[in-house]
């Protein structure tokens, strides 16, 4: 690794759109994402590059702010559709940590990965939602909110 390199904005959906731009995930400094569970908030990361066939190995996603459970979804295939991650289960994510490596001690291949924070530990207050991602890309270990480390 030598260096890290922000996930693009284009290739981070923020669902509604009217909650912010990528910026508002990024960093120990970021606002979070400002949602209450009425906005249903989604966040959907593409991974790996557009019109790539190599999918991305996905380790685990540290989740930090006012959020209790979220439901995830990935994309196994470049042009396959959503599938429900830990059998579409609801996933408690106060510990901070999301683990994709139950399956497989190095992670799991995708393309992209979809989270919708369903339930905040708070409900007095917004989700604050910030991520951080460890996976790797082509064989590289990328690290960081959405930040890619070669």
């Amino acid at each position: 690794m030598n260096g890290e390199t922000r996930l693009p904005e284009s290739r981070i959906e923020i669902y509604p759109s009217s909650l912010g731009t990528a910026d508002v995930l990024r960093g120990p400094d970021a606002s979070g994402l400002m949602a209450t569970p009425a906005d249903q908030p989604t966040i959907t990361l593409l991974l790996s590059q557009p019109g790539s066939t190599n999918p991305t190995l996905l380790q685990s996603i540290v989740i930090s702010g006012n959020v209790k459970t979220i439901s995830v979804t990935v994309k196994k295939s470049p042009e396959g559709e959503f599938e429900p991650y830990n059998g579409g289960e609801n996933i408690d994510v106060t510990s901070g940590t999301l683990s994709f490596t139950d399956e497989s001690p190095d992670g799991i291949l995708v393309y992209e990965v979809q989270l919708t924070l369903v339930e905040p530990i708070s409900s007095d207050a917004p989700y604050a939602a910030r991520l951080q991602v460890y996976a790797c890309v082509n064989g590289k270990r990328f690290t960081g909110i959405i930040v890619l480390s070669f």
